[in-house]
């Protein structure tokens, strides 16, 4: 959920902070940046000391809730391995873990692709002021926040990952084609706001996937490889947008290009990525009841 809270709260406030041009004799720019930049960065020492490695060392969990924990996620990992233990390079390059790889790429580069153009979409409309613009975004990423609790809460419920994750990239290109074919209206931002709903809907199917399978230094080495591929995305969504609007004279040009990358990412999904879940067999029986 941090992500998209992250993004529809900072469009505004980032504006806002931009707004102040020449306060303290800093440019817009620099004031945004330090002003979010610091709490992140007191952030990320307090989780240094408040985050913990393992169930047994949580201060918020009770005895038994640990010994349940810890006995589960043992059995499990038994279960994996006795299928097959990976190592770090074995992992990596596991065809599993580069088809997963690819899947994640397209609907990243997608994701990532609409992000920094969304404030032109929005002006497209003919909206002018730069905070209403900002205000505007919000509505996408909030609609992605939904999606990425509804559609977690709908996979587990199904106890399915592999036809979720299809569902949700096959949406995220819904939404891309009623954003382009509707360039220039109200309609875009119902597009927009479907697409987000997808990219988002994808995240829990998608990252439920590489723990079904892997296990300890294998599993660390292949979530990190996948997430680096995918965040190239930061790179090649925006210049893909770019290109594309510049082959074709418009965004709408750039939105149908990142429909195809979806579709891409659900045949692979429809296609490869059957991964059984072995896990799901382990036995194990919770030490005891607990709410």
């Amino acid at each position: 959920m941090g992500l998209p809270i992250a993004v529809a709260a900072g469009a505004p406030i980032s504006t806002a902070l931009l707004g102040l041009n020449g306060w303290l004799g800093l440019t817009g720019w620099q004031i945004m940046y330090i002003v979010e930049g610091i709490p992140t960065v007191l952030i990320g020492i307090v989780t240094l000391f408040v985050l913990t490695d393992r169930p047994e060392q949580a201060t918020f969990l009770t005895r038994e809730e640990k010994d349940w924990l810890s006995s589960k996620l043992l059995a499990e990992r038994k279960a994996k391995e006795a299928v097959r233990t990976f190592g770090t390079l074995q992992a990596m390059f596991d065809p599993k873990v580069l088809l997963l790889s690819l899947n994640y790429f397209g609907i990243v580069v997608a994701s990532l692709g609409i992000l920094f153009f969304v404030p032109q979409i929005i002006k497209s409309i003919g909206v002018t002021s730069n905070m209403t613009v900002g205000w505007l975004t919000m509505i996408p990423y909030i609609t992605g926040g939904i999606g990425l609790v509804s559609w977690g809460w709908l996979s587990d419920r199904m106890n399915e990952r592999r036809w979720n994750l299809l569902g949700a990239c096959a949406v995220s290109a819904i939404g891309l084609i009623i954003a382009g074919l509707t360039m220039g209206t109200w309609w875009a931002m119902v597009g927009l706001s479907i697409a987000t709903f997808g990219f988002y809907g994808s995240k829990g199917p998608f990252w439920s996937m590489p723990p079904m399978f892997l296990t300890g230094t294998g599993a660390a080495a292949a979530i990190a490889w996948i997430n680096s591929i995918g965040n190239l995305g930061g790179f090649f969504g925006p210049w893909y947008v770019g290109v594309v609007k510049d082959l074709t004279g418009s965004y709408a040009g750039g939105l149908f290009g990142l429909a195809i990358l979806c579709v891409i990412s659900a045949a692979i999904c429809a296609l490869f990525l059957h991964i059984p879940n072995v896990a799901k067999y382990a036995a194990v029986e919770p030490a005891t009841q607990s709410n």
